[in-house]
């Protein structure tokens, strides 16, 4: 069993994840992507229209490894936010992690991001980490 401090460090230090989601029959399939950790949660921005949206509607559990594909992982659930306010957030969280990439957010570039994308939250359960 993997322990719960070193995950959480890594958490807060790399710069990627590795995100496992399920198709409704089970079948995986798995993608680096970027993510802000802040109280306990995992924020991922992704288009409206991609594999992993899809994917998530119909089966939200989610399996995430932090920095490398092989490292400890934990089971999750995602949930799909889409409301201005939570998409703002957690856009905020993203940007101060990778600001050469998203730059200044202002009211007007969050309000244009959101018209084509979501944010992926994912609770992040320390105390069930495992190597599955």
């Amino acid at each position: 069993m993997a322990h719960a401090a070193d995950f959480a460090q890594r958490l807060s230090e790399a710069s990627l994840i590795y995100l496992t989601t399920y198709t409704s029959d089970g079948k995986p399939g798995t993608v680096p992507v970027w993510y802000a950790y802040h109280d306990g949660k995992l924020s991922i921005t992704t288009m409206k229209t991609s594999k992993k949206v899809q994917k998530i509607r119909q089966n939200s559990l989610v399996r995430v490894a932090v920095g490398e594909e092989k490292t400890p992982k934990f089971l999750g659930a995602a949930k799909i936010i889409e409301d201005s306010e939570g998409f703002a957030k957690a856009l905020t969280r993203l940007s101060e992690k990778y600001n050469q990439y998203w730059g200044t957010l202002t009211e007007e570039k969050l309000e244009q991001l959101r018209k084509d994308r979501v944010i992926l939250e994912i609770v992040v359960s320390l105390s069930e980490l495992d190597q599955i």
